[in-house]
């Protein structure tokens, strides 16, 4: 581990004096590599470092490490990373071409190329921008992340075995995740695996004790397919799931299911599934 002049300065701009209670939830950052010697510029807000080559920090008593090629570091709350980017914790990965670390919010913010791979789950996002908000005592309770830029997500499930299942891939103009388990998605939304296929303009997405999820504007609509394959749309789309996998499916206003044998048109419909096969259709309301 190389530790300069600038390093020694670097670990005093980012470790501010602190009470223990407050270190062990917050990030206390920690220089584990500088190649090159830093600058250091004094501002009347305070005073800011600029660092280089195979810069490494970690924040203390943690598994998270953070990793570029730069770095330059604002009053102590604001961490810029270029070039290279890569961030670890315990939950997930993220590789990124730039990242900043706001350490009020205890926020990481990834730009350009972000790959993303959820360590607990198996799900992976790339896409071009991602806010990540970990889990810190007295500030948040669950993981949230944010991804704009048209993110693409391989969702992964979890079979009747309780190994990984066949991943959703969802793809919308932005994507909202909070915990494992639940999602939001907006703009042109787009699911698809191998026994379905859906869009809407709006997603809500809950695979945890929830085990539901919802497809809305836009015209939504879910296609079947295999053997039994089938077509429904509606104004609202409301989605049942058991062990992650679609069981029951209600189309609400201006619903219509198409499949290969009929044409059915009604206020509503509700299609029950099982073994990804369409067991059973009904239909009720004034249009049916």
């Amino acid at each position: 581990m190389k530790r300069g002049r600038g390093a020694i300065v670097l670990i005093a701009l980012l470790m501010p004096a602190a009470p223990a209670a407050a270190q062990s939830q917050r990030c206390i950052f920690q220089i584990d590599n500088v190649d090159r010697q830093g600058a250091v510029v004094e501002t009347p807000r305070g005073t800011n470092y600029f660092a280089g080559g195979n810069v490494r920090l970690s924040c203390r008593g943690t598994q998270i490490s953070m990793r570029s090629d730069s770095l330059a570091s604002f009053g102590g709350s604001v961490v810029q990373f270029i070039g290279n980017v890569q961030y670890r914790d315990s939950a997930l990965t993220m590789d990124a071409q730039r990242g900043t670390y706001h350490r009020n919010a205890e926020k990481w913010e990834a730009r350009g190329k972000v790959t993303t791979n959820n360590l607990l789950t198996g799900s992976t996002l790339t896409g071009p921008a991602l806010d990540y908000y970990r889990v810190v005592k007295g500030v948040r309770d669950t993981t949230e992340m944010f991804a704009t830029g048209r993110p693409r997500i391989r969702y992964v499930t979890t079979d009747s075995a309780g190994g990984e299942g066949e991943p959703y891939l969802i793809v919308a103009d932005r994507v909202r995740f909070k915990g494992n388990d639940r999602l939001w998605a907006g703009g042109k939304v787009t699911i698809d695996r191998s026994d379905f296929a859906a869009r809407s303009d709006s997603l809500r997405l809950d695979t945890g004790k929830g085990s539901d999820g919802t497809l809305i504007g836009g015209n939504p609509e879910l296609r079947g397919i295999g053997p039994d394959s089938f077509t429904v749309s509606g104004n609202r789309l409301d989605l049942t799931l058991e062990r992650r996998d679609l069981s029951y499916l209600l189309a609400r206003g201006n619903a219509r299911t198409v499949s290969r044998e009929w044409n059915l048109v009604a206020d509503t419909i509700a299609l029950d599934l099982a073994g990804r096969k369409l067991e059973q259709t009904l239909a009720w309301g004034d249009k049916t």
